[in-house]
């Protein structure tokens, strides 16, 4: 039981850092670029889907900053 509380609260500072990431992201493209901010929400939603696999979520992250 232990386990899968720390897990689920390893997974929600996840989830709340990338709706950070995603909030500040999306505010500093947004006046100079709308679609990067929206390949950047997409790449959030992917992580987000790709929660169970570390190597793929560390993946997507590295996207954000190409």
């Amino acid at each position: 039981m232990k386990d899968f509380l720390n897990w689920r609260a390893e997974n929600h500072r996840i989830l709340t850092d990338i709706e950070i990431l995603l909030y500040e992201r999306a505010v500093a493209v947004a006046d100079s670029d709308i679609m990067q901010a929206d390949r950047i929400r997409e790449v959030i939603y992917e992580n987000i889907e790709n929660l169970s696999d570390a190597s793929d979520f560390d993946l997507n992250i590295k996207k954000l900053h190409k």
